[in-house]
């Protein structure tokens, strides 16, 4: 059996489960990833900072719609959690900030700056999370999902022009 993990200093949004190096092992009191605010408008920068003792060299960040979206396979927007492609060694801790579509993004659907969106359902959509999560095996996805922030929000900006999307990759 795994030891039991420790409790987190606020609900999570889905069931923990057990990275793939034997489970959660944050560097200190902090959350495995969170984000810099619970409010965005359009078109902001976006701080997500992290916290993972067993970090590997192809760990990556992924910005994800909150709900009804496979967030094990392709995000919103994604950068390494090193920070560069070529990522030699593992970061344990760090921060990354989405501020534009890095050029690696440019395969895969993948969009900046992140939009409010309409759903399948009709309903406006602006509510995302960042996860960190690690690329596995020679031609994945999906994913390994090591952790998820809390919830945040992106409203329209109507100084960028940034408005809602007829999609979530419109």
């Amino acid at each position: 059996p795994f030891p039991t993990l420790d409790p987190t200093p606020y609900p999570t949004p889905s069931v923990t489960i057990d990275p793939p190096s034997g489970g959660s092992s944050p560097t200190s009191d902090v959350p495995c990833i969170d984000i810099g605010s619970q409010a965005y408008q359009c078109g902001e920068a976006i701080s997500v900072s992290f916290n993972y003792d067993n970090a590997l060299n192809d760990d990556w960040i992924g910005i994800y719609p909150c709900d009804g979206y496979d967030a094990l396979l392709h995000p919103i927007v994604w950068k390494w959690s090193c920070g560069s492609i070529t990522c030699v060694n593992a970061v344990q801790r760090g921060e990354v900030v989405f501020d534009r579509l890095p050029f690696y993004n440019s395969f895969g659907p993948h969009t900046w700056p992140i939009a409010p969106f309409i759903t399948d359902t009709g309903l406006v959509n602006r509510c995302f999370k960042a996860v960190l999560l690690r690329d596995d095996g020679p031609s994945v996805p999906p994913y390994i999902e090591i952790c998820e922030s809390r919830e945040f929000m992106i409203q329209e900006n109507n100084s960028t022009k940034c408005f809602v999307r007829d999609s979530l990759l419109d």
